[in-house]
């Protein structure tokens, strides 16, 4: 392995901030909400901060991503809960995340919520970090202070897990082509399982190298298709749009068609059901939009009207702003 990459990953990673009196957050805007890097078990997860949250609380779909992936057990939820939130009482399940770290805090035994109805991946609320002491939030700045002695984490890992840290940091700071080559040297010497092979095909995307997360997401799924629903979902969405971008729209709309399956399978829907507003997934909504789309560019205006109204069905904003504007209806 690259020994200049194991040399940065040392530097950036080692040594404890134990003697520092707070833990200072920077917060990074995205849309209306701040956007904040959360390691549930080892994995980092896209986490916002807002003071309407209750503690920490999950999506299904970021529960399940986690859960077949061996990072959470079905173990892990203790029971249900009707939580109070935003004035509103929401059903909720209660688990617990063994280890949760934010930055250099860590969070033992950590209460969470599954909620059925979060279209955020994960929100994490100033509660949270009652056992640390004071909360303030300052502009795009969270401030917490250590008045309770809390744990600091110390960041000496073995070098492959150091690198894989090392990704996952990057691909939160949306350095995603630096985050690419970081993953390209753990794939080139095995040491990326299902989720980080995963991780590494849509950093490839989001880095713009749409070639390259087609091929290599074609490799993923002659490894791995079956395994996690919400993997392959996730996979087939950013091979749609690679397909996409390099104009390919017909290979673009296969690739969405199976996303669309799949997410329909994991979550036993249909668009009859999406149709009639009896479920809503945001994520899903982007997919169908982006379907539209490529529908769109193929002249087939009639599929393209009506994947446009099935996004918008299933809450997607843009889907349904799109809709309103040109009088797209049943």
């Amino acid at each position: 392995m690259n020994k200049a990459i194991y040399t940065i990953a040392a530097l950036l990673l080692m040594g404890a901030t134990s003697l520092k009196a707070q833990s200072t957050i920077e917060l990074q805007p995205d849309g209306d909400k701040l956007r904040l890097s959360a390691v549930v078990n080892g994995v980092a997860v896209r986490a916002f901060y807002t003071e309407e949250a209750w503690n920490v609380s999950l999506s299904p779909t970021t529960f399940l991503f986690l859960a077949e992936n061996g990072y959470l057990s079905y173990s892990d939820v203790k029971g249900n809960a009707t939580l109070r939130i935003g004035g509103k009482d929401v059903p909720a399940m209660t688990l617990v995340i063994k280890t949760l770290r934010i930055g250099d805090m860590i969070f033992r035994d950590q209460p969470a919520a599954l909620i059925r109805t979060q279209s955020a991946p994960m929100l994490i609320g100033p509660s949270a970090f009652s056992e640390f002491g004071s909360v303030e939030l300052d502009g795009e700045t969270l401030r917490v202070g250590y008045d309770n002695a809390p744990e600091i984490a110390d960041a000496a890992k073995s070098p492959v897990d150091s690198l894989k840290t090392l990704a996952q940091t990057l691909l939160e700071d949306e350095k995603y082509g630096e985050s690419a080559d970081v993953f390209a040297e753990l794939d080139k010497d095995g040491y990326l399982n299902m989720f980080t092979s995963c991780q590494y095909c849509l950093t490839l995307a989001l880095a713009e190298r749409y070639e390259d997360n087609i091929s290599r997401s074609k490799q993923w799924l002659d490894k791995y298709s079956g395994l996690s629903a919400v993997s392959d979902y996730w996979i087939y969405d950013s091979m749609g749009n690679s397909a996409y971008e390099l104009e390919r729209y017909e290979e673009a709309d296969g690739y969405y068609a199976k996303a669309f399956k799949t997410q329909c399978n994991l979550y036993n829907t249909s668009e009859e059901s999406i149709a009639n507003g009896e479920f809503h997934d945001e994520a899903l909504g982007k997919t169908l939009f982006m379907r539209s789309k490529a529908q769109g560019r193929l002249k087939n205006l009639r599929k393209s009207e009506h994947w446009c109204l099935l996004a918008a069905k299933l809450g997607y904003a843009p889907a349904i702003e799109f809709c309103e504007k040109y009088g797209i209806t049943r």
